[in-house]
């Protein structure tokens, strides 16, 4: 039907990087709803819902949602393989797995900076202990020809 044929081109033909950018907001929109899961014990379908719904709304390129939608223009001969692989597939797994690392990685990092700032911190200490135990020793030792 014409409406497919339309979803699978704008899923194939975009370009590369516009694919790719698009692919990385779904990815950083699926790690986080996944982050946030767990601790939603009753709201589950609601938070799959809402993030689901907004990749679809703004249009972003998700690697298994969208492969539905550019395999049928192969599958429709209105897209090569080629176009599948090289302009779809590729710039949207990429995408969806920078973005969701990025987004883990901000997540991780914001969870245990405090307790990286604390160990900084006894670092510190520890360092300026160490430096004071050598300037003391050094000051009660006898210099040489004395």
């Amino acid at each position: 039907t014409p409406a497919l044929q339309e979803m699978a081109q704008a899923a194939i033909h975009p370009g590369f990087a516009a694919t790719f950018v698009r692919a990385f907001f779904a990815g950083w929109l699926i790690a986080l709803m996944v982050w946030i899961l767990p601790s939603a014990s009753t709201s589950r379908p609601l938070i799959v819902l809402l993030i689901t719904y907004v990749v679809a709304l703004a249009q972003l390129s998700h690697i298994i949602a969208g492969s539905a939608e550019a395999a049928y223009g192969v599958l429709a001969g209105s897209a090569t393989l080629y176009d599948y692989a090289a302009h779809f597939f590729a710039p949207t797994i990429l995408g969806n797995i920078t973005g969701g690392i990025v987004m883990v990685s901000v997540l991780n990092h914001g969870a245990i900076k405090p307790e990286i700032e604390e160990r900084l911190g006894e670092g510190e200490r520890q360092e300026r202990r160490h430096a004071n135990l050598r300037a003391t020793s050094r000051a009660g030792k006898p210099k040489a020809g004395r």
